[in-house]
């Protein structure tokens, strides 16, 4: 047993509940029936127990809420630490911001999103983490056309073991 009280297997359960859920949800976006979802992920590379899958689901759900209100935030604002998700260990840097844009593909014409992180050793306001976004949207060939973009912070990531 860990210091959590979780077993391995539980634990890793959990990680691939934790990575997968969002997939099977995003494969049946009418489904909103935890239960539902769980019963079409068994049987594919998706499956894992019930109650894993039932936990991933709600912290995912828990998680989305969140990101509703972080993308209200004024400027000047810091993503509250219960909002972060917990990063990986070998992070380069204390923080991990997820910042997606939506807009046309130059190309195709479609809608699609394209992601960047923005990283920093200390927690960076709403404004910076969208500005050093802007710079890299600027910089990069991301194929989308700036007239219909719209840009949203999708997650915020701290280091395991980091001071806050």
């Amino acid at each position: 047993m860990t210091e959590l009280g979780l077993s391995y297997y539980m634990q890793e359960q959990l990680a691939r509940a934790d990575n997968w859920y969002p997939i099977v949800q995003g494969l049946n976006p009418d489904v909103v029936d935890i239960d539902s979802l769980w019963q079409l992920s068994r049987g594919t590379i998706y499956e894992v127990p019930r109650e894993p899958f039932r936990i991933a689901a709600r912290n995912y759900r828990d998680h989305e809420s969140s990101l509703e209100l972080v993308n209200r935030l004024d400027d000047s604002s810091l993503i509250p630490r219960v909002w972060h998700k917990d990063g990986y260990q070998h992070m380069s840097d204390n923080y991990m911001y997820v910042v997606t844009w939506t807009g046309r593909d130059s190309e195709t014409g479609l809608f699609r999103d394209q992601s960047t992180t923005i990283h920093g050793d200390e927690p960076l306001t709403i404004g910076e983490i969208n500005e050093q976004a802007d710079e890299k949207l600027l910089a990069g060939n991301y194929g989308l056309d700036i007239a219909d973009l719209s840009s949203t912070i999708s997650t915020a990531y701290h280091k395991q073991g980091a001071a806050w």
